[in-house]
C-alpha cells in the first residue's frame, strides 16, 4: 500500500530475521454511512480509517440498507482472508415484517460465499436489526436483518472485533460475542439510524482502526521505509519550483521525471497543483507538495492502517546550504515529527551525503544535527527511534566507489566518530559489496564500515530476477550476516519493489 504516493525502499531492521512482536490481520477496512434521501448530510458518518465516506485502498464497499433513507457501507477485501475472523456480510428482509412481498428476500448476498445469504463454513452470523422501505415507498417500513459473519476465536489476531446493537431505550439488544456485552474490546465505529416510526437502533461495529503502536525504543524487528519527501510544485511556499515530478517545468507527457502515477483518490483539491496532464475524462491532473502537513499526515495514517513501522527521513546534505531547499527540509522534518506522534509511528534522520564535497561535509552535517537536536528537538519526540537509549541516525554514502562519494577512509571515520561521541546509534548505508570491498565499494574501507553500529547494504539494482536474488543471498547476504555476528555489527538488509528511471533518463530501463 505504501507504493501509493511515495518513492520507497524498505530496510528490514534485524540482526538475522524479523521478530514479529505483533502480527495483526488487517482484513476489515472499516464502515461508513451515507444518506440517500436528502434528509441528512450525504456522508453521515465517515470511515475512521479514511476520514470520509470511502474505503482504504485494497478494500471495496458492500452497501446495505441500515435505516430508511440511509445505507451502511462495509469495506472488505475481495475475497475471504484465510484464517481471519471476518467472514463477510449479508442482508435478508424479514418474512413476518414484509407487507410488500411475502417471500424472504436476500437483499445483499455475501460475496465471500457465492453471494448467498449465509456465512462461509467456520463462521457464525452476528445479526443486527435494520429498516428499509418497500420498493415503491408506498408500503410500510420493512424489517431487515444484517448479518456479519464472525469467528470470535480468531478475533485476537484480526482487526475485526465483533458488533453490538442497542435499541431505542438504549438497552443492549444484541451483544458482542467477543465481550459478551454491548462494548468493544478496542476502537469502534458507531452508526445510528431511525425508521419512520422513530424507532431507533444504534449499531456499533468494533474494529481496530489502528495498527499496534510502534515501540520507538528499539530498531530491532522493524521494517523501516526510506522517505525522500522531495516532490515540490511551482506553487510551494519555499520557491523550489517543480522538482522530481519534472525538472523545473510544469509536468507534461514529455517532461515527467517519475515512473508511477500516485494514487490521489484521497487528496483534496487544495492539496494539488495543476499540471499539463489530463485524465481519460479530460479533467486536469494535479500533483502534490511533499512537505504539506496534510499529505504527510495521510501517509502516516496509511502506515498506521497497514501496520508499517516507520521511516528513515532522508535529509540530503547537498540541499542544506541552499535556503529554499533547507526551508523545505526543515518543514518536512517538523511535519514528520508531528505525524509520527499523531499516528504512533517512528522515524529517524538519514543523511544522504551524495555529491557533497569532503571540504564542506563535516561542518554541514554536524552543525545540522546540532540544529535538529537543539532547535527542532527531534530527539525529544516520544516517537523518535532509539536503540539502547541512543537516538538513531543513518549516514548513507560512505565507501561507494563512484565520483559522487569521494571521501577518504580517514575523513569518513572522523565523521562517524563525531556522531558516536555525540551519543548517537549510527547506521551506515553502505555499498552492497562492502565486506569484500569490491565492485561498488572502495578498497581499504572495511574499518569504516566496522565503525558503524549497524550496516545496511544498498541492494537496489543489484539483482533483477528471483534467481539472481537467491544466488546473491548465499554469496553475499548470508556471508554478511556471519561477518556481522563475528564483529558485533547489526545488519539490516534493503528490499525494493523494482526500479526504473526511464522517464528521468530517457532511453534507460
Amino acid at each position: 500500500k505504501m507504493n501509493k504516493t511515495l518513492w520507497l525502499w524498505a530496510v528490514v531492521s534485524s540482526f538475522l530475521f524479523i521478530n514479529c512482536c505483533f502480527c495483526l490481520t488487517v482484513e476489515f477496512g472499516g464502515v461508513y454511512q451515507e444518506c440517500d434521501d436528502g434528509e441528512c448530510a450525504e456522508c453521515a458518518v465517515p470511515n475512521r480509517l479514511t476520514g470520509g465516506c470511502s474505503c482504504p485502498i485494497g478494500f471495496s464497499a458492500t452497501c446495505l440498507s441500515h435505516g430508511v433513507g440511509t445505507h451502511m457501507c462495509v469495506c472488505q477485501t475481495d475475497s475471504l482472508v484465510s484464517g481471519g475472523a471476518y467472514g463477510g456480510v449479508y442482508q435478508k428482509d424479514d418474512d413476518d415484517d414484509r407487507e410488500c412481498n411475502s417471500d424472504v428476500v436476500c437483499r445483499v448476498g455475501n460475496s465471500f460465499n457465492n453471494n448467498l445469504c449465509n456465512c462461509p463454513s467456520g463462521y457464525e452470523p452476528q445479526n443486527i436489526k435494520a429498516f428499509v422501505h418497500g420498493e415503491n415507498k408506498q408500503c410500510n417500513v420493512t424489517g431487515s436483518t444484517i448479518s456479519f459473519c464472525f469467528n470470535s476465536d480468531k478475533s485476537t489476531s484480526s482487526n475485526f472485533k465483533g458488533i453490538f446493537q442497542r435499541d431505542s431505550s438504549s438497552s443492549c439488544s444484541v451483544g458482542n460475542s467477543v465481550t459478551s456485552g454491548c462494548e468493544c474490546p478496542q476502537d469502534a465505529c458507531a452508526w445510528i439510524s431511525a425508521n419512520e416510526n422513530n424507532n431507533r437502533v444504534a449499531t456499533t461495529i468494533c474494529h481496530s482502526s489502528l495498527a499496534s503502536p510502534v515501540d520507538p525504543s528499539t530498531i530491532n524487528g522493524k521494517v523501516m521505509f526510506g522517505y525522500q519527501a522531495w516532490f515540490s510544485t511551482e506553487t510551494d511556499t519555499h520557491e523550489t519550483g517543480w522538482r522530481h515530478w519534472s525538472a523545473g517545468v510544469i509536468p507534461s507527457g514529455s517532461t515527467v521525471s517519475f515512473e508511477i502515477w500516485p494514487d490521489l483518490s484521497e487528496f483534496a483539491a487544495d492539496e494539488l497543483t495543476a499540471t499539463n496532464l489530463h485524465y481519460s475524462d479530460g479533467t486536469v491532473a494535479g500533483l502534490y507538495n511533499a512537505d504539506s502537513p496534510t499529505t504527510i499526515n495521510r501517509h502516516f495514517q496509511w502506515m498506521q492502517t497497514y501496520g508499517l513501522d516507520g521511516v528513515y527521513l532522508q535529509r540530503f546534505v547537498g540541499e542544506l546550504t541552499y535556503p529554499p531547499t533547507l526551508w523545505m527540509r526543515n518543514n518536512v522534518t517538523q511535519n514528520i515529527k508531528a505525524a509520527s506522534e499523531n499516528y504512533q509511528r517512528t522515524y529517524s534522520i538519514m543523511y544522504d551525503i551524495s555529491g557533497v564535497s569532503q571540504d564542506t561535509l563535516f561542518d554541514t552535517i554536524t552543525n545540522d544535527w546540532k540544529y535538529l537536536v537543539s532547535e527542532q528537538q527531534i530527539t525529544n519526540s516520544p516517537q523518535y527511534l532509539h536503540e539502547g537509549g541512543k537516538p538513531v541516525v543513518a549516514i548513507w554514502g560512505f565507501g561507494f566507489s563512484d565520483p559522487n562519494h569521494n571521501f577518504t577512509s580517514d575523513f569518513s571515520l572522523s565523521v562517524i566518530q563525531w556522531f558516536k561521541d555525540a551519543g548517537v546509534y549510527l547506521i551506515g548505508g553502505v555499498p552492497y559489496y562492502w565486506r569484500e570491498q569490491i565492485n561498488d565499494s572502495r578498497p581499504d574501507f572495511l574499518q569504516v564500515y566496522k565503525a558503524f553500529n549497524l550496516v545496511s547494504p544498498w541492494a537496489v539494482g543489484r539483482f533483477g530476477t528471483t534467481n539472481d536474488f537467491h544466488n546473491l543471498y548465499q554469496q553475499v547476504v548470508a556471508e554478511d550476516i556471519s561477518f556481522c555476528s563475528q564483529n558485533n555489527l547489526a545488519y539490516a538488509p534493503v528490499v525494493f519493489p523494482g526500479f526504473s528511471w526511464s522517464n528521468l533518463n530517457h532511453g534507460s530501463p
